[in-house]
């Protein structure tokens, strides 16, 4: 395997996480360099803006100060931030931010390993930034595509191969029983599947069982490579 920073894209419930640390483990028990990372944005610095954007939106939709947990309250909240965000100035402002803030994170998590030579299998990370960002803005696959471009995204540890464990909303919803509505995982997957062609992801069934998908996953990552 050649590439040093591998992506795995896809809508909560996909298996990510636990298909990361499944490979990474076999595959240093079989002597390769690679290392599990996950590198999400997270809202230090932003957090009380967040916070009060997260009353505005609530106050608005006549709902508690918490996120919903429901399909109806997750419509009524995201329409809410869609409301927020409807002036363009605003949402390039706030990409920017965003963008800036998470920069130094995404090194630290990924820099260390990239800069020894390892190879990072990473879950979460800068495409799932420009998918929640699009669906706050309201603008679907253009929006993401748009926000791929952004220029402040060439300053992040790029990433060398991409692969999208594809799972049926359904199927994620399921499995991931944490009050993650069903609505929100509908809502990113034609996202993802719009990143897939345009970013070139390679796919893999995630519907299927652990030890299903992990073989998949492996050939892909390992067994191409390998043969």
């Amino acid at each position: 395997m050649k590439s040093r920073l591998v992506y795995l894209a896809g809508i909560d419930g996909s298996g990510k996480s636990t298909q990361a640390v499944r490979f990474v483990e076999a595959a240093q028990a079989d002597g390769q360099p690679w290392v599990y990372r996950w590198a999400r944005w997270e809202p230090w610095l932003t957090d009380p803006i967040m916070k009060l954007g997260r009353r505005l939106v609530s106050r608005g939709s006549g709902r508690g100060s918490a996120r919903p947990e429901d399909d109806a309250g997750y419509e009524s909240f995201t329409a809410g931030k869609q409301r927020i965000f409807r002036r363009r100035w605003v949402r390039s402002l706030w990409t920017i931010v965003v963008l800036l803030e998470y920069l130094p994170q995404a090194w630290w998590r990924l820099g260390p390993s990239l800069l020894s030579g390892k190879t990072v299998l990473c879950d979460r990370y800068l495409p799932d930034v420009w998918v929640d960002l699009a669906v706050n803005f309201s603008e679907g696959v253009e929006g993401v595509e748009r926000l791929s471009r952004h220029p402040l995204c060439r300053l992040f540890p790029p990433i060398d191969r991409m692969v999208f464990l594809d799972v049926d909303p359904q199927v994620g919803f399921t499995r991931k029983r944490d009050g993650t509505p069903l609505r929100y995982l509908q809502d990113r997957r034609p996202l993802y599947l719009g990143l897939q062609r345009v970013l070139d992801f390679t796919g893999v069934d995630a519907n299927g069982s652990v030890e299903e998908v992990s073989e998949a996953l492996r050939q892909v990552l390992y067994g191409e490579d390998a043969g």
